[in-house]
């Protein structure tokens, strides 16, 4: 009972966090801040090549 309460949890997590930016929307233009405290934009990286990689604690 527990892994079917667990993997609907789941499984709601994954839709609502997948709600909000469909395929081909223009993401924000603020991307977050650097490790010394710096807002990171969009606009600041024009022209630059970027690797972004998406993590979570809880993966």
């Amino acid at each position: 009972m527990r892994k079917i309460v667990f993997a609907w949890v789941v499984a709601l997590m994954c839709v609502s966090a997948n709600a909000q930016i469909q395929p081909g929307a223009v993401p924000p233009d603020a991307l977050g801040k650097t490790p010394n405290g710096e807002a990171v934009s969009l606009a600041s990286m024009r022209d630059k090549v970027v690797v972004i990689s998406f993590w979570a604690t809880w993966c």
